[in-house]
């Protein structure tokens, strides 16, 4: 089967991933930006990339660079916010559901992996929100969190490096 794995990230993490499942699967990895327009007998697309506020980072444009192909697309959402949350869940498969429909791409699966939170490599912009986010989420009681507060608390207090094993898990399905 001809695969290909292409990624979009902004701070790193969801680049680890691709690469990781290119070297174990080995199949060619690319960055979204410098996908190669002369690729048409891909059978499946394995798309890694991150989300920010229930949208996949360059996802869209991708999709409508390849409208056209006739392969099968397999979604690697990687975030802070627990794909268990079932509100996270739904509009990230909405919006990704809504960019395929009128293209040629087959969508198989979209699944979700923990990103990591490395504030001091965040932009201005991202470390203020999760500074701000994380600081207000610890003025309340345990009791009062929100499930995306609770992921921006564990996200920002995460103290050990990043971790492959729950792309292990996943291995097995690509």
């Amino acid at each position: 089967m001809n695969k290909v794995v292409v990624y979009a990230s902004r701070y790193g993490t969801s680049k680890q991933y691709a690469h990781e499942i290119g070297k174990k699967k080995n199949i060619p990895v690319y960055s979204s930006k410098d996908f190669p327009n002369n690729l048409f007998d891909i059978e499946e697309i394995i798309y890694v990339g991150a989300t920010y506020m229930g949208k996949i980072l360059d996802l869209r444009k991708f999709i409508k660079k390849q409208a056209a192909l006739h392969s099968k697309l397999i979604i690697i959402s990687v975030g802070i916010y627990s794909p268990e949350n079932l509100k996270t869940y739904y509009l990230i498969d909405k919006k990704t559901k809504s960019s395929i429909e009128k293209t040629n791409l087959i969508l198989k699966k979209v699944y979700y992996l923990s990103g990591k939170l490395d504030i001091k490599n965040l932009s201005f912009k991202h470390k203020f929100l999760i500074n701000l986010l994380y600081k207000n989420a610890k003025k309340k009681d345990l009791i009062e969190l929100t499930k995306n507060e609770l992921d921006i608390i564990n996200a920002y207090e995460q103290t050990s490096d990043f971790r492959l094993s729950k792309l292990e898990k996943l291995m097995s399905e690509l």
